[in-house]
Order: C-alpha cells, then sequence, then structure tokens
C-alpha cells in the first residue's frame, strides 16, 4: 500500500550543518524496501551547504513522499517538534541527517509492531566512523545494542545506568509523543533521554535485536549528543532535572515495583 496522503510512518529527518552526509541520509530513506511513508526534512537553520543540497535533491527527484521545512535555528528539540506536528503518519520514525537506515528498515519495524502491537519500538545499530567504517569496539555499540527489557527493568536502568535507545532507530506513536507534551525545548544535551523517560512510565518499550540503522561517530565531538569539556556542566545540569521530574512521575505503586529490591519498609504509603 502507498498512500501518499495519509502515510503510514512520517520519517522526520532532522538537520543542521549535515552537508557531508545528509544526501546519504535522504537516499537510504528513499531506497526503503518498505513504500508507505513520507519524509518529512527539518532543516533547523543550517549555515552551510545543507540546505542547498537538500534543494537540489527535490528538483532532482521530484518526489511526492517529500515534505521540506526550513527553519531558523532554534534547537533540535524544536526541529523534532516541528516535524511531529507537521507529520501525517501514524507511526514517527526518527532520522538524523548524519546517520543513516538500512533498506528494509521499516519493512522490519512495521512487520514488528504488526505482530506485536508495539507502539514505541528501537532497534539495535551499527556503530560507523565519519567515512562510515563500522566500529566494533566502542562504546556506543554496545550502549545501544543491548537486550529488550520489561517496563520495570528499563525504569530501573534509567534511573541507575542512563539511556541505551539509540534514537535514530525509534519507531513511535505519533499520539504517543503529543500526548507526552512533545520534546523538552530547554534540553539541548538529553531531550532524548527525557522523553524515552516520560515514555516509559506509561507504555512498554520494545528493542528489536537487529541493526537496522547507522549511527555515526564524527570528529572532533560533533555529534550532538557528545560530551567535551564544553557540555559537560549542562549534561549533568540536564540529568538531574530530568531523573527530579521522573521520579515525581512514580506512582507508589510503581516506585515500589521498580525499587523493590532497594526498599526497607516495605509497607510505606503517600500519606503523610
Amino acid at each position: 500500500m502507498n498512500n501518499s496522503s495519509n502515510p503510514l510512518i512520517s520519517v522526520r529527518l532532522v538537520t543542521y550543518n549535515h552537508e557531508k552526509y545528509i544526501e546519504e541520509a535522504i537516499y537510504s530513506i528513499l531506497k526503503q524496501t518498505f513504500t508507505d511513508y513520507e519524509l518529512i526534512i527539518v532543516n533547523d537553520g543550517s549555515t552551510d551547504q545543507t540546505d542547498t543540497i537538500i534543494k537540489q535533491i527535490l528538483k532532482r527527484e521530484n518526489n511526492s513522499k517529500i515534505k521540506y521545512i526550513y527553519q531558523e535555528n532554534q534547537g533540535v528539540s524544536s526541529a523534532c517538534n516541528t516535524g511531529i506536528l507537521q507529520a501525517k503518519g501514524k507511526y514517527i520514525a526518527n532520522m538524523s541527517g548524519d546517520d543513516t537506515s538500512y533498506p528494509q528498515r521499516l519493512e522490519k519495524q512495521v512487520d514488528f509492531v504488526q505482530k506485536t502491537k508495539a507502539k514505541i519500538l528501537f532497534s539495535w545499530a551499527d556503530v560507523i566512523k565519519e567515512n562510515g567504517e563500522i566500529l566494533v569496539e566502542h562504546p556506543s555499540y554496545h550502549i545501544f545494542n543491548q537486550p529488550h527489557r520489561t517496563p520495570t527493568e528499563i525504569l530501573k536502568y534509567f534511573f541507575y545506568r542512563f539511556n541505551y535507545f539509540n534514537s535514530v532507530s525509534g519507531l513511535i506513536e505519533r499520539q504517543l509523543l503529543i500526548n507526552a507534551g512533545l520534546y523538552c525545548l530547554t534540553s539541548i544535551q538529553m531531550q532524548d533521554f527525557e522523553m524515552w523517560t516520560k515514555l516509559a512510565i506509561n507504555h512498554e518499550i520494545y528493542m528489536l535485536p537487529e541493526k537496522l540503522v547507522t549511527y555515526r561517530i564524527r570528529d572532533n565531538y560533533g555529534n550532538l549528543s557528545s560530551e567535551n569539556p564544553e557540555t559537560h556542566k549542562r549534561t549533568v545540569f540536564e540529568i538531574r532535572q530530568i531523573l527530579s521530574k521522573f521520579l515525581d512521575r512514580f506512582s507508589i505503586y510503581l516506585f515500589k515495583q521498580v525499587f523493590a529490591q532497594e526498599i526497607r519498609v516495605k509497607n510505606f504509603t503517600d500519606s503523610v
């Protein structure tokens, strides 16, 4: 089925100064074996040749599946929200202008959600260098390629460890993102983690153990989420803020489930 006016999936591709990679990222979607999708490209005010390259592709392809939005630079959270609000699909498939999706990514994800009724799905990822070479021993490889966990296991992992879902691999029901209040505009480094903490409290998150995307490790801390001396303080601050709100959203029942092994007084209540 290919209904461009009401596609099943909206691929939301957010880009900022990705002139070296944007063409590869776009064509990795246009070459998908699953065709019932639209591609929404949100350019968050790039200052390099990203805009020019995208316009050249639009002219060359003349493809009605592609919708291009250029906005003044407002940050990745704003760009993500723009794509979500403009989307027509039931599901949002995440993409970034410096990463790629393997040809069967959407086909395999749709097959999985149809079989399991999943509303939130992530997959494993290949980690690559600037030039596309696969990095097997990079720390990100071990962070992203992890087993499926139960809802309580995920919440506990978030609190004691950190995020392990690769954002680029995400396929999420659009309405869930809207119900969660969209991405936090004040979060610059940890906007994905902030969203996952909100979703994980109320919904099961599935992990598909197949490498369906590539995640590029750019030189000189080029990734938005890269932690360097300049971003370290902000990263620490945002994590503290996220975890504080995270626990505030827990019911007493959920808190007891997640931290069952750590709780010493088992019969406490929320009454003063």
